[in-house]
């Protein structure tokens, strides 16, 4: 399996950890579509997830198996032509039209303390 995604699991994980309340997904009451998982790269990063949050992140792993995962739409235009109908939030029903690059908007700015560290 290797270390490819080591560091988006344990990121992931943390996460995850931080929610108080897992029975709501453990007790079916949430739907795939209620877990939109939204990653540049999705396709390659769904493909063992499973696997790896059983060897690392155990308990986690029933809401890992419910995630919806999307490929925001800036970047499933540089992916190969089926990511765009598998993973666009255009072709998932209930995901709704989102671009998915918020969390990327300080990115500009941020850059320039890299130079600092």
């Amino acid at each position: 399996m290797g270390v490819r995604f080591v560091n988006t699991d344990y990121a992931l994980a943390m996460a995850l950890r931080q929610v108080k309340d897992h029975s709501l997904v453990e007790n079916q009451s949430l739907t795939h579509k209620d877990l939109l998982f939204s990653y540049d790269i999705s396709c390659a990063y769904l493909v063992h997830i499973v696997n790896r949050f059983k060897l690392r992140f155990l308990v986690l792993v029933s809401i890992v198996e419910q995630f919806q995962f999307l490929i925001p739409l800036v970047h499933v235009h540089n992916h190969k032509e089926n990511c765009t109908y598998r993973f666009s939030s255009a072709y998932i029903p209930g995901a709704s039209h989102f671009h998915g690059e918020t969390v990327e908007h300080p990115q500009v700015e941020l850059n320039q303390l890299a130079l600092q560290t």
